[in-house]
Parts: structure tokens; sequence; C-alpha cells
């Protein structure tokens, strides 16, 4: 589904709003604006959590010509994969805490958790989009409890289907856990338990 006016009529009719024609702009139309704004907003909370088409494990950033790696502004997140630094981002730069520095001497790869246009988001994911948006709409426009109860729902259903999804296409295992990686390259036991 595209955004306009696709996932927009969607959320009009669960609002119980007249829908919008194929070219109809919204500009105007209170509630097609509405609906814009909590879709972005919506769609940006979702896609925060990290799913294998927008996650890229490892991102090598590049420090240009005088040591600083700008981070592009459609990334959501960005963990570098050296757990041995403590880099962080700050002012759309990535940030060196333990020696108090922008300045990087080489690259750096972390995991990049990317945003993407509503329209190029997998179907599933934007069908979970859509019906999260149209409860959280539907709650700060009108508030009424039965249609809050069916979004509701909808939503959860629509999370479960995506994390599924996701699990399906990602191919994870428990070894792809840092935590259990540390544990399984650990050449010491840290508190002396037998075991």
């Amino acid at each position: 589904m595209n955004k306009l006016n696709n996932a927009i009529n969607i959320i009009l009719q669960n609002l119980g709003e007249q829908t919008l024609g194929a070219t109809e702009a919204i500009d105007g139309i209170f509630e097609a604006e509405q609906a814009s704004l909590v879709l972005d907003e919506i769609k940006t909370q979702v896609l925060a959590f990290g799913y294998n088409f927008n996650t890229d494990k490892v991102w090598e950033f590049v420090p240009d010509m005088e040591g600083y790696i700008a981070i592009p502004d459609n990334a959501l997140s960005v963990d570098p994969t050296d757990t041995g630094q403590d880099y962080v981002v700050k002012d759309h730069k990535l940030y060196n805490k333990d020696d108090v520095t922008y300045v990087f001497t080489s690259t750096v790869e972390a995991e990049v958790i990317w945003d993407v246009p509503f329209d190029d988001v997998p179907l599933i994911v934007q069908h979970y989009i859509v019906t999260r948006a149209s409860r959280m709409l539907v709650q700060r426009l009108t508030g009424n409890e039965t249609m809050l109860q069916y979004l509701l729902n909808d939503e959860e259903k629509a999370k479960v289907e995506v994390l599924n999804w996701d699990s399906d296409i990602g191919d994870y295992n428990v070894f792809d856990s840092s935590t259990t990686m540390r544990i399984i390259n650990r050449t010491t036991n840290p508190r002396g338990l037998k075991g």
C-alpha cells in the first residue's frame, strides 16, 4: 500500500471519516493531515525497534578528512560493534566518550537501524504501522472506547505477525546475541562458579 492515499484512507475509515479520492490531496483536510503526521510518528517508532529489513549488522563509518564521522539523518540507531569502546551519537556525529573526542583515525563498524520511507516498508509491517496509527489517532481525536478496543486487538495481532515474519526471514538464533557470544568466548570464570 502507499501512504497517500491508501494508508491514510484506512486510518480515516477507522475514524469514521470520509476517505480521499485516488488523486485527492490531504492539504486542508484536518483528519487526513493528522493521519499523515501520526503515520510518520508511528512508522519511526516501529522501525526504531530494528527488523531484519532495516538493520545492517555491520556498517562501516569512515572518518572524513578532519576525522569526523557524520551519522546520516536516516539512521535511527547506531551501535558500534566493538563493545570495548564507548561510542555514542552526539550532534549527528560519532563521539568517543572514552577519549572525549569526535575525531577518529580509523573506520568504525556499527550495527545501524535505518529509517525507511513508508512506501518501501514491507507490506506486513505497513499493516502494523497503519493499525497502530489508527488506534493512536482514534485515541487522540475521539476516545471511542469500543473502537479503541477493536483497534488494540488488531494491533496486537499485527505486531505478533510482524515479529513472527521477522523471525522467519531473519534466521535468528541464540548465537546472534552478543551476551551469548561473550559467554561462549569467555576464557575465565569471573565469579569462580563451578558448573
